[in-house]
């Protein structure tokens, strides 16, 4: 009997094998489940006894991790959600300056946090920096079990890396719209009423913070009616938002950070055709510019269209489990998003941990070793722009190169660095939103409307 033979195979079998389980004892899969969040719980317990006993032994290892806090002092952005309540409630316009924050931050989040007077004041922060992290890493034993210690190994590299080691540090608000979309990809793949739920999760969301409306668009995999009145009925609401807030909205936008092009932790499409030409030519714009923009784009388009056309005809996205499917595309689609809407901080990095299971699914599964190596490949990428913070991101490490090197030596190790950082952004954009094209085209919303044009067309030509 051929062992490679699926129909040969027991349905137990077969289904272990498309699901990519195993038959492990049961305290292996569990140590495999927990792992990640047990270690990674015993790193934040470390840095925790080591910033009581001793602070600054913690902020310097923090620098040279990649994350530099602007104050010794932990859950900065939570406390600035805080201190925006606290001064709106006294009749202080926040979105010009807000001196109950320690750095004098004006409010650049929706104004909807302003509305939360039930939130604690800032003497809580310390306490809800707490929660709010432990709850993230306590929840990151709710994404698939990794099947290796490899893979364990993998997801713990994208767990302590730069970006999520800055937004835990700070508490940042992307760590609770994180906790937020994973709660929606699990609604997201039960019954319809549990779809609709996430879809209100996610709208509201998208509400706290914006960029979480682009998961609305994964509505394509409801059947078409279905779809236009999720979209419509968030785009009223939206609508209604934007109407009774607008004044607030457009003193926020002059709040939102925006950073350089090289240095720091901001990552986006413009990085770097606008770094480049500002680099060489002193100006973002031009004949060079908009050359550069256009070749980066065509790159971006073929590589979306190489992993459309490899994935695509194996339905290989829908070959994966539901959980690994749905947040593959959770994290594609907001990654995706951000990169080509603008400048992002690092810790917005957080959401690449939410497609890396789905690779993991895909090299094991796929029959294809093109699709495994691709699987691979956009792992890799994951990891590198993950880690790369702990040079480019690294004032420390920057020094020190400058010390032991040349000037010109340094100068074109870190402009290699910045480059190669800025391409693997590229080309993983490009791999991502390969992805959610072979979603979008499998989708059932997308195929009633192509019956619906074909209807149109035969009717016409008729």
């Amino acid at each position: 009997m051929p062992c490679g033979d699926a129909d040969t195979l027991p349905q137990a079998a077969r289904t272990r094998r498309r699901l990519g389980t195993s038959r492990k004892p049961i305290s292996n899969r569990l140590a495999l489940r927990f792992a990640l969040s047990a270690v990674a719980l015993g790193v934040f317990l470390v840095f925790g006894v080591l910033y009581a006993l001793h602070s600054a032994i913690a902020f310097d290892a923090l620098r040279w991790w990649g994350v530099h806090p602007p104050v010794k002092e932990p859950f900065l952005d939570l406390r600035y959600i805080f201190a925006g309540v606290e001064c709106w409630a006294k009749g202080v316009n926040v979105y010009i300056s807000n001196p109950c924050d320690p750095l004098g931050r004006p409010h650049g989040y929706s104004p909807l946090w302003l509305r939360f007077v039930f939130l604690p004041s800032q003497s809580w922060t310390v306490v809800a920096g707490l929660i709010v992290d432990l709850v993230f890493l306590i929840a990151l034993s709710a994404f698939p079990s990794p099947q290796s210690r490899g893979e364990v190994a993998i997801m713990l590299a994208a767990a302590l890396s730069p970006p999520v080691v800055f937004a835990l540090q700070r508490a940042n608000v992307d760590v609770l719209i994180f906790l937020m979309l994973l709660a929606a990809a699990r609604l997201w793949i039960g019954r319809s009423s549990r779809r609709m739920l996430s879809y209100g999760l996610v709208t509201f969301a998208g509400l706290l913070k914006f960029y979480p409306l682009i998961v609305l668009a994964l509505a394509v995999r409801e059947k078409l009616k279905t779809c236009a009145a999720i979209l419509g009925i968030a785009g009223i609401l939206l609508i209604g938002f934007v109407a009774y807030f607008h004044t607030e909205l457009v003193e926020m936008t002059r709040n939102i950070p925006t950073g350089g092009y090289y240095m720091g932790d901001m990552f986006g499409a413009e990085n770097f055709p606008d770094g480049i030409t500002a680099a060489y030519l002193g100006t973002s714009g031009g004949w060079f510019g908009i050359a550069l923009w256009s070749a980066l784009f065509a790159l971006t388009l073929a590589v979306a269209a190489a992993t459309f056309l490899l994935l695509a005809g194996r339905h290989e996205i829908a070959r994966l489990a539901p959980l690994e499917s749905a947040l593959l595309l959770f994290g594609a689609v907001v990654i995706c998003g951000c990169f080509f809407a603008g400048q992002n901080v690092g810790y917005r990095g957080i959401f690449l941990l939410f497609p890396v299971p789905g690779l993991f699914a895909l090299h094991r599964r796929s029959s294809d070793r093109r699709a495994r190596r691709l699987a691979a490949q956009a792992c890799t990428l994951v990891l590198f722009v993950l880690w790369q913070g702990i040079l480019t991101w690294n004032a420390n490490a920057l020094d020190a190169a400058r010390m032991w090197l040349d000037a010109p030596f340094a100068s074109a190790l870190w402009i290699a660095l910045w480059s190669a950082r800025e391409l693997a952004w590229w080309l993983l954009a490009g791999i991502l939103s390969g992805i959610v094209l072979c979603f979008v085209v499998e989708s059932p919303a997308f195929d009633g409307l192509r019956h619906a044009f074909e209807r149109r067309s035969s009717m016409e030509s008729s």
